[in-house]
């Protein structure tokens, strides 16, 4: 009984740890020529191509903002004063232009509804579609830590 509830303890322990890299990733990043603090978070990992995403943040605000030099600033986020710039925003589809795709994009302010009952539907069906999406990746997740776990870390 105590092996299993270890074992359920500690796959439960790698779930959580594993699931949360799912959030948006954050950092203070403070640049210079010209001077400015941003609280630079990123949507969508995968923009970063590889690249260590502390790199991604300073190497596009630095081309966005004009500045000569960005840097990660010591400390939390919490403690970041500049405004926030979204960056690595995932593209709605297919770009069938011959442009590169925006790494910095400000979120869609949401349309006027004539009255709160459309506006709770519609906030209710988004929120509903994003539990979808985050439980289905939580799933995947969970899967690989099981199969990791059972073949005693030999599959991981």
């Amino acid at each position: 009984m105590r092996v299993t509830s270890l074992a359920v303890g500690l796959s439960g322990l790698v779930l959580a740890a594993s699931v949360a890299p799912v959030a948006a990733q954050e950092f203070c990043v403070a640049c210079s020529g010209p001077t400015a603090v941003y609280r630079c978070v990123i949507g969508d990992a995968r923009q970063a191509q590889g690249q260590p995403l502390q790199q991604f943040c300073t190497t596009t605000l630095t081309k966005d903002g004009g500045h000569a030099e960005c840097g990660i600033r010591k400390g939390t986020v919490f403690d970041c004063d500049g405004p926030i710039k979204r960056i690595g925003v995932a593209s709605p589809g297919p770009d069938k232009s011959n442009q590169p795709p925006k790494t910095s994009v400000e979120p869609e302010k949401p349309k006027p509804r004539d009255n709160v009952a459309d506006s709770v539907r519609d906030l209710s069906r988004d929120t509903g579609k994003q539990m979808e999406k985050a439980g289905e990746s939580a799933k995947g997740t969970a899967k690989g830590v099981w199969n990791c776990v059972t073949s005693l870390f030999k599959s991981c």
